[in-house]
């Protein structure tokens, strides 16, 4: 049979479809470095979506610092060299060398951000990760892959974030968009790994509250290599 040229349709969710849609209007140029968005509501009707999955993308967005936000004043594109985090974003799955580096840099990171982590972390980051965690489990039950995928990645945002490292932060911040689609593939086809990644998860984020730093950096290493 002749090839059609037409591709399968992704299902993604509005947030999803909101978060692209931001990077690459930042991509190409349409929103600049330090630009300011329309506030949430005027940007919900712009895009025709209700307020609740706008919140969850600038939510992300914010987590992996392609936006910032300023209380009382909405968000901005945030600083971070976003043109050469979305060539990361787009290409680097396509190139085995350069994901096998990105993944051996994002390993080695967490390791040593969880000990960090053990030794620094607040109250709000451990309700932060809990948040994170619950949210994932509730999609896992409702069979929702780029949504559990997507708050996976945020746990791991909040555990670096609780190392109270700006620099280790923002490293991670490039290496999760960068892997992003490359974990979308794969958890959509292994899906088993929903409910063990909640479990492994939720270690983790024990042996951080209870200052566990050797149990804690054991966890997140055998926990990456079985995610990869």
């Amino acid at each position: 049979m002749q090839e059609s040229g037409f591709k399968s349709i992704e299902k993604t969710t509005l947030s999803d479809q909101i978060i692209k849609q931001i990077k690459e209007m930042i991509a190409s140029g349409v929103l600049s470095f330090g630009e300011q968005l329309p506030p949430e509501r005027e940007l919900a009707k712009i895009l025709n979506v209700s307020r609740l999955p706008l919140r969850e993308a600038l939510k992300a967005l914010e987590a992996t610092h392609v936006l910032k936000s300023s209380y009382g004043e909405g968000y901005f594109v945030s600083s971070l060299e976003i043109d050469s985090l979305v060539q990361l974003f787009k290409d680097v799955n396509d190139d085995v060398k350069r994901v096998n580096d990105v993944r051996d840099a994002r390993k080695m990171l967490e390791v040593a951000a969880v000990k960090l982590a053990c030794e620094r972390h607040t109250e709000k980051d451990i309700a932060m990760m809990k948040e994170a965690l619950d949210i994932m489990e509730t999609n896992l039950i409702k069979d929702k892959p780029s949504v559990t995928v997507r708050d996976s990645i945020l746990f791991h945002t909040y555990l670096v974030k609780a190392a109270h490292n700006q620099l280790l932060d923002k490293m991670l911040a490039i290496i999760m968009n960068s892997l992003f689609i490359g974990r979308m593939k794969t958890m959509e086809t292994v899906k088993y790994r929903f409910k063990e990644g909640v479990d492994e998860h939720r270690k983790i984020l024990e042996a951080i509250k209870n200052k566990d730093v050797e149990l804690a950096q054991s966890l997140i290493e055998k926990h990456l290599e079985i995610v990869y």
